[in-house]
């Protein structure tokens, strides 16, 4: 399996593989195949989603009719590398099920290409069960891996479930099962509200909620009983659903029963990275009761000791202490290497501006300082610059002092389309070619739409800035993922602030030298970047003995050497 969090990336795979496969032996064995697994709502030509042969003739009589047009082989007997596109053709023009033939297919291919969740995600994984063996597998942009496998094993039981459960068994045409769906959905609100009651303290205590969310765990007597006709009546309601045909892509019915379900594994099981709590109607999710992930490293491990091996891989795994660390890596006697840069080191200059204050407490008074220095940064070597700040309100008090001489400002939109996006890129790169109105400094947000998956090689962009690390903001799930890391790792700020925020700069970072021949500039500005947990944290391929190497409170004659080598 290689997974990948982006489809782009995705892409990149099946190119090389179908390079290393007209590279090789062709007497060397039988010939590799690989396919790229896509998401069912994209594979379903009626686009309803509902998968029972009575809905779907898509799906009657499947094995038989996909045999007799002898689907696999065809598909096999083609590119190397069978993209799901064209498992989509053969499917909607044979009347047979795109993504049962996309999982038939892959069974029959060495190589598989997918997302995350189809290795870490309970509910996507069963794939690899169809596999005979231990897979191997590759994990690329494994940075994002950490938030996803916390998203995943996190579980939240809202009261707008209940409520749309409620609703979903108003048609249930058996009245048995109609009232035990109602009664169900309306003792799990009644549950959850009690929780919310216990929890505000009762009016003994004063409880202060962050982001609509209060600490608290939930009482195990109050949903002993509530698992037990969950899951039977999940059953039931699956069974009847099958029967009639009356199914749905996402039945809020049994998405309750599997909630319930969860909530009480989690509490059947305490553990100190799961911390419960309450949600009002202004939590992220609505009002409801759940448990929150905040460390998943224990649960990647015992996924990870699954496989026959293990590869993970990013172009931001720094520090790479805390991503061994948080991945589930560090009992795995992990071989940890670092890859050098394909690209010449003379090429790249990377400087520390510690002389301004990015805080938060400092921008207003500081912003003049910040604007002038960037402004004195692209004076050295004109042409088209990223500026990254840490969000649309800074980017737009930036905006309204930022005059650089002889250069255009353009600014990322709080809402960027696609569209949008590949415009201000298409002017970039027409810029850098020596048209398209001059050099340009785009003003962007760090970890927004041009801080990752960007390409611009050559002089469509040789200088990316970063003003400040960009902290993530003190939310409820950050504040109890900090609390957590500092009982266990004495490590709260670094892990649940710091380091995310510089997986952010590097990637806004590596917007800059894209091709063995291109040349440019990363400038960090702030005085954080030169404190810890920061600056220990800055790629070592920055410097050659040490971080302390890129502080300059002027950067302006170290840039001027740069630019005249």
């Amino acid at each position: 399996f290689y997974l990948t969090a982006k489809t782009t990336g995705r892409e990149g795979v099946a190119r090389a593989f179908r390079d290393i496969v007209a590279k090789s032996d062709p007497v060397a064995g039988p010939p590799l195949r690989a396919t790229t697994l896509r998401r069912k709502e994209s594979m379903c030509p009626p686009g309803h989603l509902v998968c029972h042969p009575k809905a779907c003739d898509h799906l009657a009589d499947f094995d038989v009719r996909a045999d007799r047009l002898r689907a696999l082989p065809r598909l096999l007997d083609g590119d190397p590398h069978v993209d799901p596109e064209v498992v989509y053709r053969l499917g909607a023009r044979e009347r047979l099920c795109p993504y049962e033939l996309m999982l038939r297919l892959s069974r029959e291919a060495d190589l598989v290409v997918g997302d995350f969740n189809h290795a870490f995600d309970p509910a996507a994984s069963a794939l690899l069960g169809r596999f005979g063996g231990e897979p191997v597998v590759v994990v690329d942009e494994a940075h994002n891996l950490f938030d996803r496998a916390r998203a995943v094993a996190s579980c939240f039981v809202a009261t707008s479930l209940c409520h749309e459960a409620e609703r979903r068994a108003a048609d249930e045409p058996q009245a048995p099962l109609r009232h035990a769906v109602t009664s169900l959905a309306r003792r799990v609100a009644a549950a959850i509200a009690e929780e919310r009651r216990v929890a505000a303290g009762n009016g003994e205590e004063e409880r202060v909620p962050v982001d609509g969310c209060l600490e608290h765990k939930p009482d195990p007597d109050r949903w002993r009983g509530l698992v037990l006709e969950a899951e039977g009546l999940g059953l039931r309601w699956a069974a009847a659903r099958y029967r009639s045909g009356d199914v749905a892509p996402r039945d809020p019915v049994l998405a309750l029963a599997e909630a319930v379900s969860a909530l009480w594994r989690r509490q059947r099981r305490p553990h100190r990275a799961f911390v419960g709590y309450v949600a009002s109607s202004e939590g992220p999710q609505g009002a409801g009761v759940g448990f929150l992930c905040v460390d998943p490293s224990e649960a990647l491990e015992r996924q990870h000791r699954r496989f026959h091996g293990l590869v993970v891989m990013s172009a931001t795994l720094s520090p790479t202490p805390y991503y061994v660390d948080v991945l589930g890596l560090s009992r795995l006697d992990p071989m940890v290497t670092s890859a050098p840069s394909p690209f010449p080191e003379e090429h790249r200059e990377v400087i520390v501006v510690p002389s301004v204050d990015t805080t938060y407490a400092r921008r207003e008074d500081q912003l003049p300082a910040i604007a002038a220095m960037i402004e004195r940064i692209v004076a050295v070597r004109p042409g088209n610059y990223m500026v990254f700040v840490s969000s649309h309100r800074a980017l737009a008090e930036l905006a309204e002092i930022f005059a650089p001489a002889g250069h255009r400002v353009l600014r990322q939109p709080p809402m960027a389309s696609g569209k949008l996006r590949d415009r201000i890129l298409a002017t970039l790169r027409a810029g850098g070619a020596g048209g398209g109105g001059g050099p340009t400094v785009l003003l962007a947000v760090t970890g927004g739409v041009f801080g990752e998956g960007v390409d611009l090689p050559g002089e469509a962009v040789i200088g990316s800035i970063v003003v400040g690390p960009a902290l993530p903001p003190p939310t409820f799930e950050r504040l109890v993922m900090q609390r957590h890391f500092e009982e266990q790792r004495e490590a709260g700020f670094a892990y649940a602030m710091a380091y995310p925020a510089l997986q952010k700069v590097i990637q806004s970072a590596g917007r800059v030298i894209r091709r063995e021949d291109d040349r440019g500039i990363i400038a960090l500005l702030g005085r954080r970047f030169a404190e810890e947990p920061f600056v220990s944290g800055l790629p070592s391929a920055w410097h050659r003995h040490g971080p302390r190497d890129l502080l300059c409170d002027d950067p302006v004659p170290r840039l001027e050497r740069f630019w005249e080598r």
